[in-house]
């Protein structure tokens, strides 16, 4: 398939690594073999996800509900991929560019001394 050699040489040329190419193209492809035994059930709809009318829809995507993850298991906030980062900022508020920042030490009046 022409997309899934696009997005190998793609990414074989952001990781500046021809091994990540065969690795990629070889995941697409088996992902692509399990969406088609999918496909081949007969009597219902595949879709990306199911809707509140279930039916005869089959999901392909799956929300991490706490089971196994599987090929398919995909987070849908960026929450679930981005761990947090605790953000601390001046009270005098964001320095220029020019100045350096010093690691604020325990009793350092510096920040009353401003008010």
């Amino acid at each position: 398939m022409e997309i899934v050699e696009e997005i190998a040489t793609r990414a074989a040329d952001r990781a500046n690594d021809k091994d990540v190419e065969d690795l990629v193209r070889q995941e697409l492809e088996h992902r692509l073999d399990q969406w088609k035994q999918e496909q081949d059930v007969p009597q219902r709809d595949l879709v990306y996800g199911r809707g509140m009318s279930a039916g005869t829809q089959v999901g392909l995507l799956h929300e991490p509900d706490g089971t196994p993850w599987t090929d398919f298991t995909v987070p849908m906030s960026m929450r679930d991929v981005e761990p947090s980062v605790d953000l601390v900022l001046r009270e005098r508020g964001i320095a220029p560019v020019s100045d350096a920042w010093e690691m604020p030490t325990k009793g350092d009046d510096s920040e009353a001394e401003d008010e």
